[in-house]
């Protein structure tokens, strides 16, 4: 446009766009210059169409409501900025606006009586639904199980930012320091030709980061929160880095082998605690064996315990077939029809 077109009211902050970019970021006052005759359907996408905005045409500011806009081409048409309820599009800060509601005076009860600590075992709980999501490839549960992972990451900093611990400036600035620092090879001078040699750039990093003076701080820098097969191949992992592993992998098998052999040896003493050792140095021996073999020992499990699932609907079935409820079948039925499975599924 050639001449400068102001808002229509006193406006602190506004961004004026183009009436044919792509996206409006919905956080301002909002002046739209050089609009196009489809522009009513694109705000539409964006607000309630009953919220009041203001058009710029022959010199003169009216106000108009979004379902009355005139289906022409316009100098200018300035949308004030709105609250989340007249929103159909949403950014990160609408989802702490929202979330900041919920907790307030007027929001919600349980929202607001959620602590730091209180809402642990949901964050577990939704990483976990994200992971199946993924593992599922259904796009609808993914775009959820993110939105309801990211909303746990607002709420710690809502909370946190509520007891004075920190605020969300300082969330981001620790993140891009880090991923700045760590990415040595990128944004210094590190070299790294693979995958696997960027991760060894950064957790050389992260542990001059921390400051750590020996191996074993490293170790115990892994959460002991994690679940347990997760924790224990980390672990393992970072003592191979310090030079403690096995130079062979047929070593590793010799190992599980005797740990078998020594958990049926702490079996027969009927001693609970030995037997309990015992079985934990036999899993964190498989565990090993994962590591050797490349295989997650998290998808190896969950992958069995599918097939679990899968094996015993197909009894469950066939026995309802029989007429037989399943807690009322022999060992000898189900057995047989677990074998019957396995050759019918498969797997």
């Amino acid at each position: 446009m050639q001449k400068q077109v102001l808002p229509p009211i006193d406006s602190a902050s506004y961004l004026t766009v183009k009436g044919d970019e792509l996206f409006l970021d919905t956080n301002y006052d909002l002046l739209i210059v050089d609009t196009q005759k489809n522009f009513k359907e694109r705000l539409t996408a964006y607000f309630n169409e009953n919220i009041e905005v203001y058009i710029f045409n022959e010199g003169k500011w009216r106000a108009t409501c979004l379902k009355d806009l005139p289906n022409l081409t316009l100098e200018a048409v300035f949308v004030p900025k709105q609250g989340f309820l007249n929103k159909k599009k949403f950014g990160f800060l609408d989802v702490v606006n929202i979330l900041k509601h919920l907790r307030s005076d007027k929001g919600c009860a349980w929202d607001r009586a959620q602590t730091l600590l209180s809402i642990r075992a949901n964050t577990i709980e939704e990483a976990y639904e994200l992971v199946d999501a993924v593992e599922s490839g259904d796009s609808k549960k993914i775009t959820e199980e993110i939105g309801d992972l990211l909303l746990q990451s607002v709420f710690y900093i809502l909370m946190a930012e509520e007891e004075n611990l920190l605020n969300a400036q300082n969330v981001f600035d620790v993140l891009s320091t880090k991923l700045i620092t760590r990415h040595t090879h990128i944004f210094g001078s590190d070299k790294a030709t693979d995958g696997m040699q960027a991760l060894s750039v950064w957790e050389a990093n992260k542990a001059k980061e921390k400051s750590f003076l020996t191996h074993t701080q490293n170790l115990k820098d892994v959460p002991c929160g994690m679940p347990s097969l997760m924790r224990s191949i980390k672990v393992q992992k970072r003592a191979a880095k310090a030079g403690f592993d096995w130079t062979e992998r047929s070593q590793v098998v010799e190992k599980c082998i005797e740990e078998v052999s020594e958990t049926l040896q702490a079996y027969k003493t009927q001693d609970k605690t030995a037997t309990q050792n015992e079985i934990g140095d036999l899993i964190f021996s498989i565990v090993n064996l994962c590591r050797f073999l490349n295989i997650s020992p998290e998808i190896a499990l969950n992958s069995t315990t599918n097939r679990f699932i899968r094996r015993f609907e197909y009894i469950e079935k066939e026995l309802n077939k029989q007429g037989i409820k399943f807690e009322e079948a022999s060992f000898s039925q189900t057995d047989k029809l677990w074998n019957q499975a396995k050759e019918a599924l498969s797997e």
